[in-house]
C-alpha cells in the first residue's frame, strides 16, 4: 500500500463529492461495491468502505490497520499492542501477534493480560519480586482484570484463573 491514510480519506471525500454531483463513474463505483442497502442514505463511512474494497480489503478498518502497521518498528508495534489491549481492540491485538508472535515476550504486564500462564509462571519462578516493577502504570491484577482477551478467547478461562490464583498466592505470601 503506497497511499497514506490521509490520501485514502481524501479519495473517499472526492468519491462522495463526485457521487453527489452525479458523476457517472462515481455512481458506477458505488454500484459495483454497494456499501449499504439500496435506498439508504449514504454516509462518509460508506465511501471509506468503497475505497477499502477498491484496494482489495474487506473493510475500512482492515485497510486502516494495514496502513498503520506498515513500516512500524518493533517498539512502535509493542506500544500499539499495549494500546489495543487496553482498549479491547482484539482484531488489532490478533493482527499484531500474527505478524510478530514474540512481540509480548518478556513484557510481564502484556503476558498477564494475554493470559500466557506459562510465561507468567516462569517469570515469577525466576524472580518473584518482578511484580514490583516492569508492569507499567498498573499492578498485575489490573492487567488481568482489564484484559478483554476472555471475550475473544473464552477457551483461555483456565489460564486466566490460574494466573489470578498465582497472583493471589504471591500476595498472601508477602
Amino acid at each position: 500500500m503506497t497511499k497514506s491514510l490521509d490520501q485514502l480519506r481524501r479519495d473517499a471525500r472526492a468519491l462522495k463529492t463526485a457521487f453527489e454531483a452525479g458523476d457517472r463513474h462515481a455512481r458506477e463505483r458505488l454500484r459495483l461495491r454497494p456499501p449499504r442497502p439500496k435506498g439508504s442514505p449514504l454516509k462518509h463511512a460508506d465511501y471509506l468502505h468503497v475505497i477499502a474494497q477498491e484496494n482489495s480489503f474487506a473493510s475500512w478498518p482492515d485497510l486502516k490497520l494495514t496502513v498503520e502497521l506498515h513500516g512500524m518498528d518493533r517498539a512502535t508495534k509493542l506500544q500499539r499492542l499495549k494500546v489495543a489491549l487496553y482498549n479491547g481492540q482484539m482484531a488489532v491485538v490478533e493482527r499484531l501477534l500474527d505478524e510478530v508472535p514474540d512481540l509480548a515476550d518478556g513484557v510481564l504486564g502484556l503476558e498477564i493480560a494475554l493470559y500466557r500462564r506459562e510465561a507468567v509462571e516462569t517469570a515469577l519462578h525466576v524472580d518473584p519480586t518482578c511484580l514490583d516493577r516492569d508492569l507499567g502504570p498498573a499492578p498485575a491484577f489490573v492487567h488481568l482484570a482489564r484484559s478483554r482477551v476472555i471475550h475473544a478467547h473464552p477457551e483461555r478461562e483456565g489460564d486466566m484463573l490460574a494466573i489470578a490464583e498465582l497472583l493471589l498466592s504471591l500476595m498472601v505470601a508477602m
